[in-house]
């Protein structure tokens, strides 16, 4: 795991990045990619596959006493790419009254997707560090935020081995010290960021919202 003394930078733009200054305890809708419903700061997707998520949104449903049919009926909806909220005024006051009442319910499920995110963060700590490569805190930022939107790492970890990681445009090796900006720069020449650039802004809010929480 990072360092406990990075920690609380991490948390925050994570949270900053993925729902800003929001309720973690409502659906969210980011209509990206294959995105379904989310909720919790580490927004939990139902369409990710995701055990822990889908195992929170039944645990808190049926301790509502919902019955399994209508639950079913609602990850039927919730679980499936949808760039737009697919239920009615009425099932989405109740879903979001249940997780706003179940708050402990969706921290938890928070934590164990932190959890993985310090896991992958954790290799890839240690993949530059058998190469004799140290990960700045700012860049432990950006590898969190990316390891969040897109999953664990692969080319990210040939990159940090000093292999070519093949993204959309060449990035140089990656350094002895590696910074902030050397990651912010092999995240710009992946192709999600090369298809949307507009979104560079809100990442590097995100890693500033957690810079000042650094050691």
């Amino acid at each position: 795991m990072p360092a406990e003394k990075f920690k609380p930078a991490l948390r925050a733009a994570l949270r900053m990045h993925e729902i800003g200054n929001d309720t973690p305890y409502r659906l969210y809708f980011a209509a990206k990619g294959k995105s379904g419903a989310s909720f919790g700061f580490m927004q939990g997707d139902l369409a990710a596959g995701q055990v822990v998520v889908t195992k929170t949104f039944n645990d808190i449903l049926t301790s509502e006493g919902i019955p399994p049919s209508k639950i079913n009926s609602l990850l039927a909806k919730l679980s499936v790419h949808t760039i737009g909220n697919p239920l009615n005024p009425s099932d989405t006051k109740l879903v979001n009254t249940a997780l706003d009442k179940h708050r402990a319910d969706v921290d938890e499920m928070d934590e164990a997707i932190l959890s993985d995110v310090y896991q992958s963060l954790d290799t890839c700590i240690s993949a530059a560090s058998n190469g004799g490569k140290t990960i700045s805190g700012k860049a432990m930022l950006y590898a969190a935020l990316w390891i969040n939107m897109a999953g664990p790492p692969t080319k990210f970890l040939d990159w940090l081995k000093g292999k070519d990681p093949h993204l959309i445009h060449p990035v140089p090796k990656a350094p002895a010290l590696i910074t902030g900006d050397d990651v912010r720069a092999y995240l710009m020449a992946t192709s999600y960021y090369v298809s949307n650039p507009g979104n560079a802004p809100h990442l590097d809010a995100s890693v500033k919202a957690g810079e000042v929480l650094l050691p």
